[in-house]
């Protein structure tokens, strides 16, 4: 199919007459096109190969991305998330969050402590968990920001002072990971937390 075209093409280029034997046959340049019609067409499937591919990852990878994301929904309305929500609440309102927090790196941390410390970690834990899901670009940044950017921040906004807490107690305890959520206090545009100056 393709050598006829070229034929075709190449006679129309040549000026092919009905008179056969008034002019000679080019053989060189009827192959010389066929050669470059089957090129160009070779050329283009190559393409429309490659456009399906990217297509095919393309979806793949939105399908991947779209799992990912039912699944973050899906575990920020498990119960343990939503009790920690709630723990986290009424310590903060109680102005016990830091202390609740701190007492959890004791060793004599009684079991109740322990159990507070545990449950109160689970929401930072979590965001923090989103923050480096996307800075590995398996979340979608768009979708963070407009599922769980406004929850972040307020959540921040409740931890930071305990934050801050557990991260001197645990600086001056030798601790390695001194700041629990790094990611999330970055994503909320706050420096990293500094070690208090010696004086």
């Amino acid at each position: 199919m393709l050598i006829a075209s070229g034929l075709i093409l190449s006679f129309a280029v040549l000026g092919w007459s009905d008179d056969l034997e008034s002019q000679p046959i080019h053989w060189a340049a009827i192959l010389t096109s066929v050669g470059a019609i089957v090129a160009a067409v070779g050329v283009f499937f190559v393409w429309q190969s490659v456009r399906e591919a990217e297509r095919s990852r393309n979806e793949t990878e939105k399908t991947r991305l779209a799992a990912t994301a039912a699944d973050i929904s899906r575990r920020w309305d498990e119960s343990e998330i939503r009790d920690s929500r709630k723990r986290i609440r009424s310590l903060y309102s109680e102005g016990k969050l830091a202390n609740a927090l701190v007492v959890g790196l004791s060793s004599d941390a009684t079991e109740e402590e322990l159990g507070t410390y545990t449950t109160i970690q689970m929401v930072p834990n979590y965001l923090e968990d989103a923050v480096i899901l996307l800075g590995l670009s398996a979340l979608d940044s768009d979708f963070v920001e407009r599922s769980l950017g406004a929850v972040m921040r307020a959540q921040w906004d409740m931890m930071r002072d305990a934050a801050n807490a557990y991260a001197e107690v645990a600086y001056r305890s030798h601790m390695a990971d001194w700041d629990p959520w790094p990611n999330l206090r970055s994503y909320c545009g706050e420096a990293p937390w500094q070690p208090p100056q010696a004086t």
